[in-house]
């Protein structure tokens, strides 16, 4: 699927989370919606982390082989990740 999010707008999410992915630490290959577009998601920063590849197809239903994280647990990481960022900012 060609992708939603504007070039300029991965480049401040990948400084943001630096170019790391926020559950594994691994270089940051993709940035990723954590409400979807289907469910209203949008591209702003509060809605888009970065993640290594093999945690962005997990999430996505993708299984990788020797990972130790289902796609449920992969979600709920995202999900926790993001509390977690934006809990000082409210």
């Amino acid at each position: 699927m060609k992708s939603t999010v504007p070039r300029q707008m991965y480049l401040m999410i990948f400084e943001r989370d630096s170019y790391t992915c926020v559950l594994c630490q691994r270089e940051a290959q993709d940035v990723h919606h954590v409400k979807s577009r289907a469910a209203g998601g949008r591209n702003t920063l509060d809605n888009l982390v970065s993640l290594c590849r093999i945690h962005h197809d997990l999430v996505h239903g993708v299984r990788w082989q020797g990972v130790e994280h289902t796609v449920a647990e992969g979600k709920q990481a995202v999900l926790e990740y993001i509390e977690d960022l934006y809990a000082g900012m409210l």
